[in-house]
């Protein structure tokens, strides 16, 4: 399998309330709370397999996680588009997360969500992404689609590199 350090940051996604010291919600009980695990197989590529794990809430919608520098593992279940989160991960920067779409039902859940990050230096790093991720009720689990679209630019004073976009879909089954 390969190593893709953003597939992590773009499906292990959590959503934080973004006004001032307001906290993540706590997590749903652990009895209402479903983890689908699989590989997923990039389309045209049968070498290029990610590992994959989503927890859905009792309502069948995406929990979010992701890891903040200050505060550690955090997660907030998706409920509406709109949903922001923004921190800074381990190794400083600053990562952007925004629900752009949703929908929860027994048969299907599908989240699309835009994802920026960056980090200024010697060079400025900006990373932009958007994933759109369907999973669809099969026997025993779930077919799962996931799409991803995303791009990176490097700039310092004098130059600019980057910018064009890539997409990879994978797809696989996840199973409780």
């Amino acid at each position: 399998m390969t190593n893709k350090p953003w597939i992590g940051a773009i499906l292990a996604l959590a959503i934080v309330p973004v006004s001032l010291g307001a906290q993540a919600p706590p997590p749903a009980p652990a009895q209402a709370r479903q983890s689908l695990t699989g590989v997923l197989t990039a389309a045209g590529d049968p070498s290029d397999q990610v590992e994959l794990t989503i927890v859905l809430s009792a309502q069948n919608r995406p929990i979010f996680q992701y890891q903040s520098s200050s505060s550690g593992l955090r997660e907030v279940e998706l409920t509406e588009v709109g949903q922001v989160v923004q921190w800074v991960p381990p190794g400083g920067g600053v990562r952007t997360v925004e629900v752009a779409a949703l929908q929860a039902t027994n048969a299907r859940v599908q989240w699309v969500i835009a994802t920026s990050f960056e980090k200024s230096g010697a060079v400025l790093t900006q990373s932009f992404g958007k994933e759109t991720i369907t999973l669809t009720a099969a026997t025993g689990g779930y077919d799962a689609e996931v799409q991803i679209i995303s791009a990176t630019r490097l700039s310092d004073l004098d130059l600019s590199v980057g910018g064009n976009p890539d997409v990879t879909v994978y797809r696989g089954v996840l199973r409780p």
